[in-house]
């Protein structure tokens, strides 16, 4: 690893790099000889994302508990101007029961 922070990576300039308006890919001349060396898509995306939980924990009896939990999310791919929620959810519920047994022993005297 390079110890100076600018060594560790090149920013093309407009003699390297040919951005078509509305394209989805760069051609990248490194070697600034007027030939397209390689190409490169868009790397340019959006993604916005929204999570929750809500749990609901009840003890109906000394370590034996109940759960309910609902988790809902939402993704958007598409663009930042589009709003988040207006987007389908996904909604999750869990329900989860315990109960333990106990044994008793009884040391002899």
């Amino acid at each position: 690893m390079a110890k100076i922070y600018t060594d560790r990576f090149h920013l093309y300039d407009n003699t390297e790099m040919l951005v078509e308006e509305g394209a989805e890919v760069f051609l990248i001349d490194e070697d600034r000889g007027g030939v397209t060396d390689y190409s490169l898509n868009n790397p340019d995306f959006s993604f916005l994302q929204f999570r929750s939980n809500l749990v609901f924990r009840w003890e109906y009896m000394p370590n034996s508990e109940f759960f309910l939990v609902w988790t809902q999310g939402t993704s958007n791919f598409n663009s930042l101007k589009d709003d988040l929620f207006s987007q389908d959810t996904n909604n999750i519920f869990l329900l989860k029961l315990t109960y333990r047994f106990y044994q008793r022993v009884l040391m002899g005297s």
